[in-house]
């Protein structure tokens, strides 16, 4: 396990095999282009500007942002004041846990998605931004649209969508309810799952 006092770590290649312990120290972590993370935890910030292989718990006080290609080789759970997936992620079937605010372009081979937290879905302008899951979808605070974005999974629960005029399609096996007091800014709307939709509210 890698161990450091206060300052910046940075290199061409990392792959913390043991994982990494900032020890409570402010504690950067920059590597370029792949970083394997695997029990990061007392880290003031991570950001890796390379390809990414996340597993396991990755905990910061601070943000953690991966600028390029992110996969998952195992269930994956980022804590962090604020995480961003700048291109996206492929999970390879695993879960992502998301315990903080969470901003991310798309995501693709999700069994689970679980984000405590606001959600920002990044433009990927023109083409639709996707998030697929073969599982739930479940955002724990308002999920806010830079661009036309897709939801698809199986079951759907949010807290609320801020659209800023741009479209959202959602299709989910399962029913998905939507209240308009928490259904607000969105241009285009569509829905083509199995399981229908409810509307409540204006």
């Amino acid at each position: 396990m890698a161990t450091g006092t206060e300052g910046t770590l940075t290199g061409y290649w990392a792959c913390f095999t043991q994982g990494i312990d900032g020890n409570a120290n402010n504690r950067t972590v920059r590597a370029s282009p792949t970083s394997n993370g695997d029990n990061g935890t007392d880290l003031a910030s991570l950001e890796v500007t390379g390809s990414a292989t996340l597993l396991n718990t990755i905990v910061t006080t601070g943000t953690q942002k991966y600028t390029s290609s992110v996969s998952l080789s195992a269930d994956t759970t980022l804590n962090a004041s604020a995480a961003t997936f700048s291109i996206g992620a492929d999970a390879n079937s695993h879960n992502l846990t998301v315990n903080g605010p969470f901003s991310t372009r798309s995501l693709s081979n999700l069994q689970n998605l679980n984000v405590n937290g606001t959600t920002n879905i990044i433009s990927s302008s023109p083409s639709t931004t996707t998030i697929v899951s073969s599982g739930n979808q479940t955002y724990g605070g308002t999920v806010s649209l830079s661009g036309t974005a897709r939801l698809t999974g199986a079951t759907l629960t949010h807290a609320g969508f801020s659209g800023a005029g741009h479209g959202l399609q959602l299709v989910f096996s399962d029913r998905v309810e939507l209240d308009g007091a928490d259904f607000v800014g969105i241009s285009d709307f569509s829905t083509s799952g199995a399981g229908g939709i409810n509307l409540s509210g204006n």
